[in-house]
This record gives C-alpha cells, structure tokens and sequence, in this order.
C-alpha cells in the first residue's frame, strides 16, 4: 500500500494572493495514485489528507481505490524541487533544479503513468530570472512555447516568476520526462543563480461524451 500522502502541499503556483498551499486537488492525487500503481503498488492510503487545510474532493475515496478509473482523466503531475521545511521555516533554501551562473543548461525529470498523456500545460514557479528570454524551457528535448505570465511577490518573502508553457501533444511519455532550462544570454551584470521552485504539469483530456451528461 502506496501512501498518497501530501495533505496541505503546495501543488499550485502563488498567485501574489495565495501561496498555492492548500487542499489537494482530485488531479493531484489522481497523478500520485497513477504513478503509485504503474510502479506496483496494490492499494493508496490516504493518510494526512484529512489534515489540509480545507476540503479535499470525495471522488478520492473511490477514483483512487480502482487503477482502471485512473486512465484518461484531467491529471496534475508535480515535482516540488525545495527541501520539506523551506517554505515554513523562511530560512534560504538551494533548489534540485537550479541554473548556476556558470551553467548553460541544467535538467530535471518528472515521472508521469499516462501511456499517452494529451496536449499539456506546464507552469514553472521560478526565482532568480532576471528576463523571460533569458532563458528556453524544453521537454525531452522539445522548445515550448510560453502561454502566460505573472508575477508572484507572495510567496514567504520570493519574488517568483510563474511562467506557463503550452505542451504539444506527443512530446510527453509514460515514465521520465525531462524538463530542461538552457540559458540563451550569459548576463554579466547578473550573478545569481535561476531556481526552479515547482513544475507543474497538468494533463487535460477533451471532454467524451456519455448519455446523460450533455
């Protein structure tokens, strides 16, 4: 029996209101259960969700309980790259995915079980980013193309960059995906390192229909 636990995770990107911690999403967990069970495991304990901070979805109880339920639906895979106590402690952190000065290019995976994931969303939740075009986020090799932006000066005293990126379908697979930052300018003038705090992909399934529904 795979734990499922995370209660309270941050699993969404800051918005300059929120910090993105919270409640898990259904597609949150439906992510973690489905990589749980592609990696063998029988069952998902739920352990500490009840402890979030607000609801959780009920589709849980049952969703997570079949593996067969699991295949095509809305899903949020998330690395979370900033050491467990970072964000409730404020103390200054180093995250896994990071782009030192002196690197071009740095990687990171994410595991998704979707034999074949959709056309996807991407969000990086970043620090340190001095311009946009500084930088080019690809997947497996893939150049994505940036959807949206904003602004976070929320987040436990971070100035975040959050930065969606449109995700062509047949660029993810089942398994390890690699999300990597190249550095497209050096930047003299700017010493410090780009930190990636959260990767966020989220898969999105077009609707099917089924009597009753429409």
């Amino acid at each position: 029996i795979a734990s499922c636990g995370g209660g309270g995770t941050g699993i969404r990107p800051g918005n300059g209101v929120i910090d993105g911690f919270g409640p898990p999403s259904i597609e949150y967990m439906r992510a973690v259960a489905a990589n749980h069970y592609r990696s063998g495991s029988d069952g998902i304990s739920l352990f500490n969700f009840t402890c979030a901070d607000g609801p959780f979805s009920r589709l849980a109880f049952t969703e997570l309980a079949d593996p067969g339920m699991l295949g095509g639906k809305d899903k949020q895979y998330v690395a979370a790259v900033w050491p467990w106590d970072a964000a409730i402690y404020g103390h200054h952190w180093k995250s896994r995915f990071r782009l030192e000065p002196k690197q071009s290019s740095s990687s990171h995976s994410i595991r998704i079980a979707d034999d074949s994931p959709p056309q996807s969303v991407l969000t990086l939740d970043m620090m340190g980013l001095n311009r946009l075009d500084d930088v080019e986020i690809a997947i497996n090799s893939t150049v994505l193309k940036r959807l949206d932006y904003h602004y976070n000066h929320y987040d436990h005293g971070c100035w975040n960059d959050i930065v969606k990126f449109n995700v062509p379908t047949a660029v993810l697979h089942h398994g390890e995906n690699i999300i990597t930052i190249r550095k497209l300018n050096k930047n003299p003038d700017f010493a410090g390192a780009i930190e990636v705090r959260k990767c966020i992909i989220e898969l999105r399934y077009p609707d099917s229909f089924t009597p009753g529904n429409h």
